[in-house]
């Protein structure tokens, strides 16, 4: 009985040298893991705080593939899902925002081709100022903790949890940016309104004003007075 006592410490001897060696692997290996995803997730902050140079394919080719597994794997699928959504949005701004046809609705060309009812004009004025509206609402959505909280697992292990809350924390620079981000909305929505102005104004006034050439001429001074007076608010 002696020996076989033996025997069984060593076996349980052997057991618990291969757990630690295997705690010891696995502890290893998720640090790995672990440093992999906080590299990847920094390589697309990076890439996004560059957002004039931004590589759009490369960007997809990121957001779209993954470099963990298992519970990182959670991880990592809810912060690029997050951020997918945060660039759609932010992307979908940018385009109006820097949509040229804004900067002609004022031209004689657009007078000529759209007046004097403006049918086009006003449309294309109420739908953006309407998609931006929508658009900061969503975007400052984003960026409340119960929106960030809601794309991990609610079921996942509270150490992961905590990685995800790590790599998600947003600091006073980006809650400034994305206060920037939203005064920049306000004021192009304050655009488009000054703009509606003119045009309503066009409108109004439909039968006292024409084009001749590029100039704009008025069947009055007072009328061109206050025409002058809403240009000069853009």
């Amino acid at each position: 009985m002696k020996r076989v006592g033996i025997i069984v410490i060593c076996i349980v001897g052997v057991l618990l040298l291969a757990l630690g060696s295997y705690i010891g692997i696995s502890v290893y290996r998720d640090l790995k893991i672990e440093g992999q995803l906080k590299t990847e997730i920094d390589s697309i902050t990076a890439m996004l705080d560059d957002f004039e140079n931004l590589d759009y394919d490369e960007l997809e080719d990121k957001l779209t593939n993954y470099v963990t597994t298992g519970d990182y794997y959670e991880v990592e699928r809810a912060i690029k899902t997050y951020l997918s959504d945060v660039f759609d949005c932010i992307y979908d701004i940018v385009y109006i925002m820097y949509d040229d046809t804004t900067s002609l609705l004022l031209s004689a060309d657009n007078y000529i081709s759209d007046g004097p009812d403006f049918i086009l004009t006003k449309s294309y004025i109420k739908n953006n100022r309407e998609d931006l509206l929508s658009l900061k609402g969503e975007l400052e959505s984003y960026f409340e903790q119960a929106t960030i909280d809601s794309y991990l697992n609610e079921n996942i292990d509270s150490y992961y949890r905590d990685i995800y809350n790590d790599l998600m924390y947003l600091d006073a620079s980006v809650k400034k940016d994305i206060s920037d981000i939203s005064n920049s909305i306000d004021e192009f929505i304050d655009l488009f309104n000054s703009i509606d102005k003119v045009i309503d104004f066009l409108i109004a006034n439909k039968s006292d004003w024409t084009m001749v050439g590029e100039y704009i001429y008025f069947s009055t001074d007072e009328l061109y007075a206050q025409y002058e007076a809403l240009i000069s608010e853009i």
